[in-house]
Parts: structure tokens; C-alpha cells; sequence
């Protein structure tokens, strides 16, 4: 995050939201340790179900973006997203408009009484005020978040239009995510293996020189840490966890036609 903003000062230009350094807030302070014969396996991140493009600026308009997502196939989600909120917008200003022409017919050779100027003019600028609101969210986690960023950056510079069609912001933040902890098959041995490794310790044993008192010293304190992170590791019962919860940082960047 920090490169493009030392780019964009380098370039002379003036820092933007998608430029800005992030910065989150850091939660993950009291993970437990996981032993060696088991293993972490992270579940997918729950996201809330996709909004119909056609629904109202009430609903948030989403755009999940990963490390796989197509740069250009993102971008063009949020144009027509965008496109399909400016046409929603602007209907009161068309209905009235025909309202208008419609009153002009049937006022043909009477004095008009339609809407005037300043009711369409009111109405315009309540539609470009729904507009504003009406925004795409494009959120992304982890290695994912640069690309994010560079979508927004994309609508921020104008690249193809004016630069000052669309608005930018960017927020931060963290979300909550499971993963599941399995005990490593690997590590289980059977009734022969074990008899096979207990022969092969025998045999070091005999072969392997004697440790110094220093040496032992810190075998036995290494032997005690990890005993210490396995009690805490397991539960009252003497079992190990199903599951943890961890936090993951996560952006979040709001584009809306102006």
C-alpha cells in the first residue's frame, strides 16, 4: 500500500483515496498454538447473497473480488452496476418529462398547465441525488485487496472517461472467519510402526553420545513449552478444538457516479 503512495508522490500527483496508506486494526492477538500432528484447514469466507442489479439504492450492490478475479472482468461488474443505477435514478426525471409532453397535448390551443421549469429542475436534482447514493461496494480480503484497490484506482483516474465521473472511497476493516483444525494422518503410526520406531530409538540411544548437562537443560525446557502449549491447546476434557476463529483484514471500495 505504502509503493503507491510513494508512487503517486513521485509522479507529482495529488494523493487519492485508493493511494492512501491502509491501515487495520490488529486482532489477532491470543491464537492458539497449533502442535505438529495437527493441521489448519480454512473454510471459505461467508458472504452475504448477491443483490439484483434492478433492486432499489437501498440495497447494497456487491462485487466479491479474489487473487484469481480478472482485473478487467471486475471492472466491468462495477460499470454495469453503475450504469443500471444511473438509468433507475433518472426515471422520475423521464416520467416527468413525458408527464409534461402528454399535458401539452391535451392543453393544445388552452393555456398549458403542466409542470414548470423549476418542478423539473427539483426533480433533476433529486435524481442526482438518489445517484449519488446508489453505490457499488467492491470488497475484497487478503492478497485480494490490492486488486480491489486497483479497481477503484481504475474509476478513481477516469481511465476512458472523465476523471470526475465517479467517486471513490475506501474502507477498512476486519471480518471474522472459521477454520477447522484436523489431526494430521500422517502422524498416526500403527501397532507395527510403532514397534519399528521403538527398536530404532533403542538403537540411537545406545549409539548417540551422551548429552551435556547444558544440552539437557534445554531439551527438558523445550520439552516443557510444548507440553504447556499442548494443555492449553486441548480442553478441559483433554480434547483438541473442532474449530478457531481468527480475523482477516478486508476493504471495502465504494464507487458512485456523481
Amino acid at each position: 500500500m505504502a509503493t503507491a503512495t510513494a508512487a503517486a508522490a513521485a509522479a507529482g500527483s495529488p494523493p487519492t483515496a485508493t493511494s492512501n496508506p491502509l491501515s487495520f486494526k490488529k486482532q489477532n492477538t491470543d491464537l492458539v498454538h497449533i502442535p505438529r500432528n495437527y493441521r489448519i484447514q480454512k473454510r471459505p469466507i461467508p458472504h452475504a447473497p448477491i443483490a439484483s442489479p434492478y433492486a432499489g439504492n437501498t440495497v447494497a450492490k456487491l462485487v466479491y473480488v479474489s487473487s484469481r478475479t480478472p482485473f478487467m472482468s471486475a471492472v466491468k461488474k462495477v460499470q454495469k452496476l453503475l450504469r443500471t443505477a444511473e438509468r433507475r435514478a433518472m426515471m422520475p426525471l423521464i416520467d416527468e418529462r413525458q408527464q409534461r409532453k402528454n399535458n401539452k397535448n391535451r392543453a393544445y390551443g388552452q393555456e398549458s398547465s403542466g409542470p414548470s421549469s423549476t418542478t423539473a429542475a427539483k426533480v433533476l436534482g433529486k435524481c442526482q441525488q438518489r445517484l449519488r447514493e446508489d453505490k457499488v461496494l467492491v470488497k475484497a480480503t487478503g492478497r485480494a485487496i490490492e486488486k480491489a484497490l486497483e479497481v477503484g484506482r481504475w474509476f478513481e483516474t477516469g481511465k476512458g472517461k472523465a476523471e470526475d465521473e465517479y467517486e471513490v472511497e475506501v474502507r477498512t476493516g476486519s471480518v471474522c472467519v472459521v477454520d477447522d483444525i484436523l489431526e494430521d494422518d500422517g502422524e498416526v503410526d500403527n501397532n507395527e510402526d510403532e514397534d519399528v520406531k521403538d527398536a530404532g530409538e533403542e538403537k540411537e540411544k545406545t549409539d548417540k553420545p551422551s548429552e551435556s548437562k547444558n544440552q539437557r537443560r534445554r531439551r527438558r525446557k523445550r520439552e516443557r513449552i510444548q507440553q504447556q502449549r499442548l494443555s492449553a491447546f486441548k480442553d478441559e476434557d483433554g480434547e483438541p478444538p473442532e474449530s478457531r476463529t481468527r480475523w482477516v483484514n478486508m476493504v471495502e471500495i465504494a464507487i458512485n457516479i456523481k
